[in-house]
Parts: C-alpha cells; sequence; structure tokens
C-alpha cells in the first residue's frame, strides 16, 4: 500500500516498473480492504474488499486493467495467469469457512461447495487448495490436507513431522504444484524455527535454508508488492 498515492501499486523486479494495482481509495475503502493476493507468475493481482459492498478487484498488471468481481470479499488465492481464482463470500474475519467459489477471471462462476473446516490455499494449476488441520486431542498432531479444488474433496491428508521437539505449522503459500511452504512457530508467540517445503503428495519436508526467518513482504516470482 503505497502512502504516497493511497493506492495499492506493484513493482515488477526484473524492469524496476511500478504499475497501481487498485484505484485511490479514500479512509472508508481502506477500512473495507481484506487482502491482497498476487497470482504465481506475477501476471495478476486481487486486492478483496468486505464492507457494505464486498468485490474484489483483479488487476493485469502488464495493462493495468481491472475486473471486479462483485459480491466475494476473501480470496484463497488464484492459478497462473488467473485463469482460476478461488474465493469466499462470507466477509467473517474469525473462521475461514463457508462456501468456496471457483471463479473465471471474467467472474463465471465454475464451481461451488461448501466446508465446515478452515480452507487454505489455491495451488498454481488450480487444482487443489491445501490447508493446515490440527488435532487438539492428546497427541496434539497437524496435518496437511488436499481438497480437489472444484470439488471440495479430501484428496490427501498427511501427517506433518517437521521437528522432533513441539512447534505449530502455519501454512503460507505454494512453491510449485507439488510443494507447500509451512513454517514451524515455537510455542511461545512471536518465534519461528524455520521454513519447510513439504511435498503436497508424500508428506516428506525440507528446511529452505536460504529462507530467512519473519521475511517481511509478499514476494511473487515477478513481481511484489510495494509498501512505502
Amino acid at each position: 500500500m503505497s502512502k504516497k498515492y493511497l493506492q495499492f501499486v506493484g513493482w515488477d523486479l526484473p524492469t524496476a516498473q511500478q504499475k497501481a494495482i487498485s484505484p485511490r481509495l479514500d479512509a472508508q475503502m481502506l477500512d473495507d480492504v481484506r487482502s491482497v493476493e498476487i497470482s504465481p507468475d506475477g501476471e495478476f493481482f486481487a486486492v478483496s474488499f468486505a464492507g457494505d459492498q464486498p468485490r474484489l478487484l483483479v488487476t493485469e498488471f502488464a495493462t493495468g486493467q481491472t475486473t471486479t468481481l462483485r459480491g466475494f470479499c476473501a480470496v484463497l488465492g488464484m492459478s497462473q495467469g488467473a485463469s482460476r481464482i478461488a474465493a469466499q463470500r462470507t466477509c467473517s474475519d474469525l473462521v475461514e469457512a463457508g462456501a468456496v467459489t471457483i471463479l473465471k477471471r471474467d467472474g463465471t462462476v465454475i464451481s461451488e461447495w461448501g466446508s465446515a473446516a478452515s480452507v487454505g490455499s489455491l495451488s498454481p494449476d488450480g487444482r487443489s487448495i491445501v490447508e493446515i488441520q490440527a488435532d487438539f486431542g492428546d497427541d496434539g498432531d497437524e496435518y496437511l490436507v488436499t481438497r480437489n479444488a472444484m470439488t471440495g474433496k479430501v484428496t490427501k491428508k498427511l501427517k506433518l513431522n517437521l521437528l522432533s521437539e513441539p512447534s505449530d505449522a502455519v501454512g503460507h503459500a505454494w512453491l510449485s504444484n507439488r510443494e507447500f511452504i509451512v513454517e514451524a512457530e515455537t510455542p511461545e508467540p512471536g518465534g519461528s524455527f524455520g521454513y519447510y517445503r513439504v511435498n503436497v503428495q508424500t508428506g516428506v519436508s525440507h528446511r529452505i535454508r536460504d529462507l530467512g526467518l519473519n521475511p517481511g513482504g509478499t514476494v511473487s516470482l515477478g513481481s511484489a508488492l510495494v509498501r512505502d
């Protein structure tokens, strides 16, 4: 979010090119902003708004063209080229559960399904959605759960074994169609044991050595958000 221009702007890292990805925002619009998502290829940005007029603004970075998708106030991710967008109509900040809608970039609904559990991120190919689920029993096990994005049906449920010591798994983003980034947080608030790439087919995890603890900002392969 640029304080100077009162709008969200994207910064293309290879060309050092900056472009607006939202209109100028007044105080009410700023209060209604829910999240900003970037497609895996860095070509599209989605800014979601709650409030009295929930909507998504999907902007193509190269052209600056924006499409408004009304009635949605949460984005669960975009596929490559934003050909598929996973969104929700539920605007509550308390629980990310409820109906999940799969949209085309022009707003055409191609699938919608309900979920009693929290739902996570859409894969780069638009085929899968993953989330972290915790077992609140005596063992306290945590699982990486994969769903079919079109039906919501669980296709994999893999136990996470990031560390031998107690930690809390937090999902972050897809690294590829096969791997998802998970952070191992310490039981004490604010601490981190590091980040791991987890194979969504096998559950095998590996520490990401070149990703520091608590990295700032939101990063995509081609573009980054400017927060000046």
